[in-house]
């Protein structure tokens, strides 16, 4: 039996570390509080600039929570290592019929999108100070 594209062992593997959900709730979070400190500057009384600060710290922990969710597992004993996956298991994964095979990505993105448009937001209302 032939080896399965490396672009679909890619997508199994990265479903099977829960990557794109990660990645989805990672963005809707953050779009949630980006955007309520956003909206709620006034009234709290914030700084533009901490919310800039905020905007920058959602993006640049964007790629550290996706590599934490490549390497680690949580489990109910704690946090583990990521085990490698089994030849069996890629084969399934990757055998799956292609709506079920891509059925995560598009959250994975949605998640990523989310974070934008909340830093777009954040950071577009005014001209950087630098």
């Amino acid at each position: 039996m032939a080896s399965p594209p490396r672009h679909r062992v890619w997508i199994a593997e990265l479903e099977r570390r829960d990557v794109f959900r990660v990645s989805a709730v990672y963005g809707a979070m953050a779009f949630v509080a980006l955007e309520g400190l956003r909206l709620s500057r006034a009234d709290l009384g914030l700084s533009p600039g901490l919310l800039d600060l905020a905007a920058l710290v959602a993006l640049c922990g964007y790629p550290v929570a996706l590599l934490l969710a490549w390497r680690f597992d949580v489990t109910g004993e704690g946090v583990d290592a990521t085990p490698e996956a089994t030849s069996a298991e890629l084969r399934e994964r990757t055998g799956r019929s292609r709506p079920r095979r891509w059925a995560p990505v598009p959250l994975g993105i949605v998640g990523a999108v989310l974070l934008g448009v909340a830093a777009w937001q954040v950071l577009a209302e005014r001209p950087f100070p630098f």
